[in-house]
C-alpha cells in the first residue's frame, strides 16, 4: 500500500511537527489572504496602513514558524541536497531582489561581487541551500546593521589538500557586531548575544543555527570574525560536490518573475471556463478562494468538506484541477489516486492534482509528489500571485485555452 509506505517514512516527532505547522499554518493564511485581498480594494491610506501593519505581522509570525520547522527539518536530517550546477550570478542576482525592501528601509548601503574566476567553472553544489544561507545571512546583517553597509562576496579560492578549490561566500557589515565571550555560542538555537537584544531586534535567534546546520549537510565550514560595536564579517566556505570542470558556465542574469497582474494583460479573457475543486475542510479558507477567484476572474470554484462529497463532484462534474489539502485528506490521497487516474485514463480528462499544503519541509512535499503522482503543491499561507501562476502553468496548456484575471 502506498499510504503505508509513505506513513513508514514517519516517525513521532514528524507527526507532531506536522500537525504543528497546519494548526499555525490554517489560521495564518486568513489573516494574510484577507488583509491583502482587502488592502488591494481599500483606498482610504489610514486603513491601508492598517491592513498593511497587519499583514507584515502575519507574514512575521510565519517566518517565525517556517524557522522552527526549519530548524526540526535539518535537525532530524529531512533534507534531500542536490547536485546541480551553480549559476552565482543569478543567485546573488535573486537573493538582493528578495531583500532590496529591507534593505532601503533601512537605508543602508549595499555592494556585492561574484569573481569572473567562477563563470569559467562548472561548480556542482545545491544552489536551493546555498541561496537559503546567503539569505540567512543577509537577513541578519540587515537586522543588527542600524546605518553603514553591507557587503556580500562570493570568490573561488584555493583549499586544502581534499579540496583543490573551493568557494568561499562572505557577507559583512558595519552592525553592532558580537563580543569574544559569545562568539562560540551564535550557532546555537535560540541564543541571541545579549537577552537585551530580544527587545530591540525581532526573531528567536534560529537563522544562524539553521546555517550552520544547512553549512553541515553541504559538507561546508562556516566561521565569523566580528568586533563589537564595529561589525562581523560570516564565510562560508564550499567545495563542489564533484570535480570542478573549466566548462563555461551561464552567466545569464535574469530578474524574479514579473508581476502576474500586470504580465495577465497578455492574455485574452475565455468563457469557457476553468473549473477547480477546492477539497478543504477549513470555512476561512474555503471563502478566501472563492473571493480571489471572484476578484480576478481566475475560474470557477466548488468546493468539498470532505472525501466523500469531493467525490460525487468529480464523477458527476467537468472537473480540470483538484486543490486539496495535506492536513484533512492525506489517508484519502491513494484513493484519490487511483480515482482521477481512472478519469484520466479515458482520454476526456486531464485533472490536475494539487496538494494544499502547510508542510514547509522539502523532502516531505517531494515524497508526496511521488507518492501519490501529485502534478504541483501550493503553499499555505496562500500567496495570490502563486496561485494565479500555478493556474496559468496549468490552464495555458488545456487545449489552447487561456482564463486568466483581468488586469487589476
Amino acid at each position: 500500500m502506498k499510504s503505508e509506505k509513505f506513513n513508514a517514512k514517519y516517525d513521532e516527532k514528524d507527526l507532531l511537527m506536522a500537525n504543528f505547522s497546519h494548526e499555525l499554518r490554517t489560521p495564518l493564511n486568513a489573516i494574510i489572504g484577507f488583509s491583502e485581498l482587502l488592502f488591494s480594494e481599500e483606498k482610504k491610506n489610514e486603513n491601508r496602513q492598517m491592513l498593511e501593519m497587519i499583514s507584515s505581522s502575519g507574514k512575521y509570525l510565519l517566518d517565525l514558524v517556517n524557522a522552527i520547522l526549519d530548524l526540526s527539518c535539518y535537525k532530524f536530517n529531512k533534507i534531500k541536497i542536490e547536485s546541480k550546477k551553480v549559476n552565482f550570478n543569478l543567485l546573488v542576482n535573486e537573493v538582493i531582489s528578495l531583500l532590496r525592501e529591507k534593505i532601503l528601509k533601512k537605508g543602508l548601503k549595499i555592494s556585492y561581487f561574484v569573481s569572473e574566476k567562477l563563470s569559467s567553472k562548472q561548480f556542482m553544489s545545491d544552489a536551493v541551500k546555498i541561496k537559503q544561507i546567503i539569505i540567512n545571512l543577509m537577513d541578519n546583517a540587515i537586522k543588527y546593521t542600524s546605518s553603514g553597509f553591507i557587503y556580500l562576496s562570493i570568490d573561488l579560492i584555493d583549499g586544502s589538500d581534499e579540496k583543490k578549490e573551493m568557494v568561499s561566500i562572505k557577507v559583512s557589515d558595519t552592525g553592532i557586531g558580537i563580543a569574544p565571550d559569545k562568539l562560540p555560542y551564535i550557532f546555537n538555537p535560540f541564543f541571541q548575544a545579549d537577552n537585551s537584544l530580544s527587545k530591540n531586534y525581532s526573531g528567536l535567534g534560529l537563522g544562524l543555527s539553521i546555517v550552520r546546520r544547512i553549512a553541515d549537510c553541504l559538507g561546508a565550514d562556516i566561521r565569523v570574525e566580528s568586533v563589537e560595536n564595529q561589525g562581523s564579517v560570516f564565510e562560508l566556505r564550499l567545495a563542489s560536490t564533484k570535480k570542478v570542470s573549466t566548462e563555461k558556465a551561464s552567466t545569464e542574469v535574469k530578474g524574479g518573475d514579473s508581476d502576474v497582474l500586470t504580465e495577465i494583460n497578455k492574455f485574452m479573457h475565455d468563457d469557457n471556463k476553468y473549473k477547480l475543486l477546492l477539497v478543504e475542510a477549513d470555512k476561512t479558507a474555503q471563502w478566501l478562494i472563492n473571493k480571489i477567484a471572484e476578484k480576478y476572474r481566475i475560474c470557477e470554484v466548488r468546493t468539498a468538506d470532505s472525501f466523500g462529497e469531493a467525490k460525487k463532484i468529480i464523477k458527476s462534474e467537468k472537473i480540470d484541477m483538484i486543490l486539496i489539502d495535506d492536513g484533512e485528506y492525506e489517508q484519502n490521497f491513494e484513493e484519490f489516486d487511483l480515482l482521477i487516474k481512472n478519469l484520466n485514463s479515458n482520454g476526456k480528462n486531464d485533472i490536475k492534482k494539487i496538494i494544499f499544503t502547510c508542510c514547509d519541509c522539502e523532502e516531505t512535499i517531494n515524497l508526496m509528489l511521488d507518492t501519490f503522482s501529485f502534478d504541483d503543491f501550493l503553499p499555505k499561507p496562500l500567496d495570490v500571485n502563486k496561485f494565479i501562476n500555478l493556474l496559468k502553468k496549468y490552464k495555458i496548456n488545456r487545449e489552447g485555452t487561456v482564463f486568466l484575471p483581468a488586469a487589476a
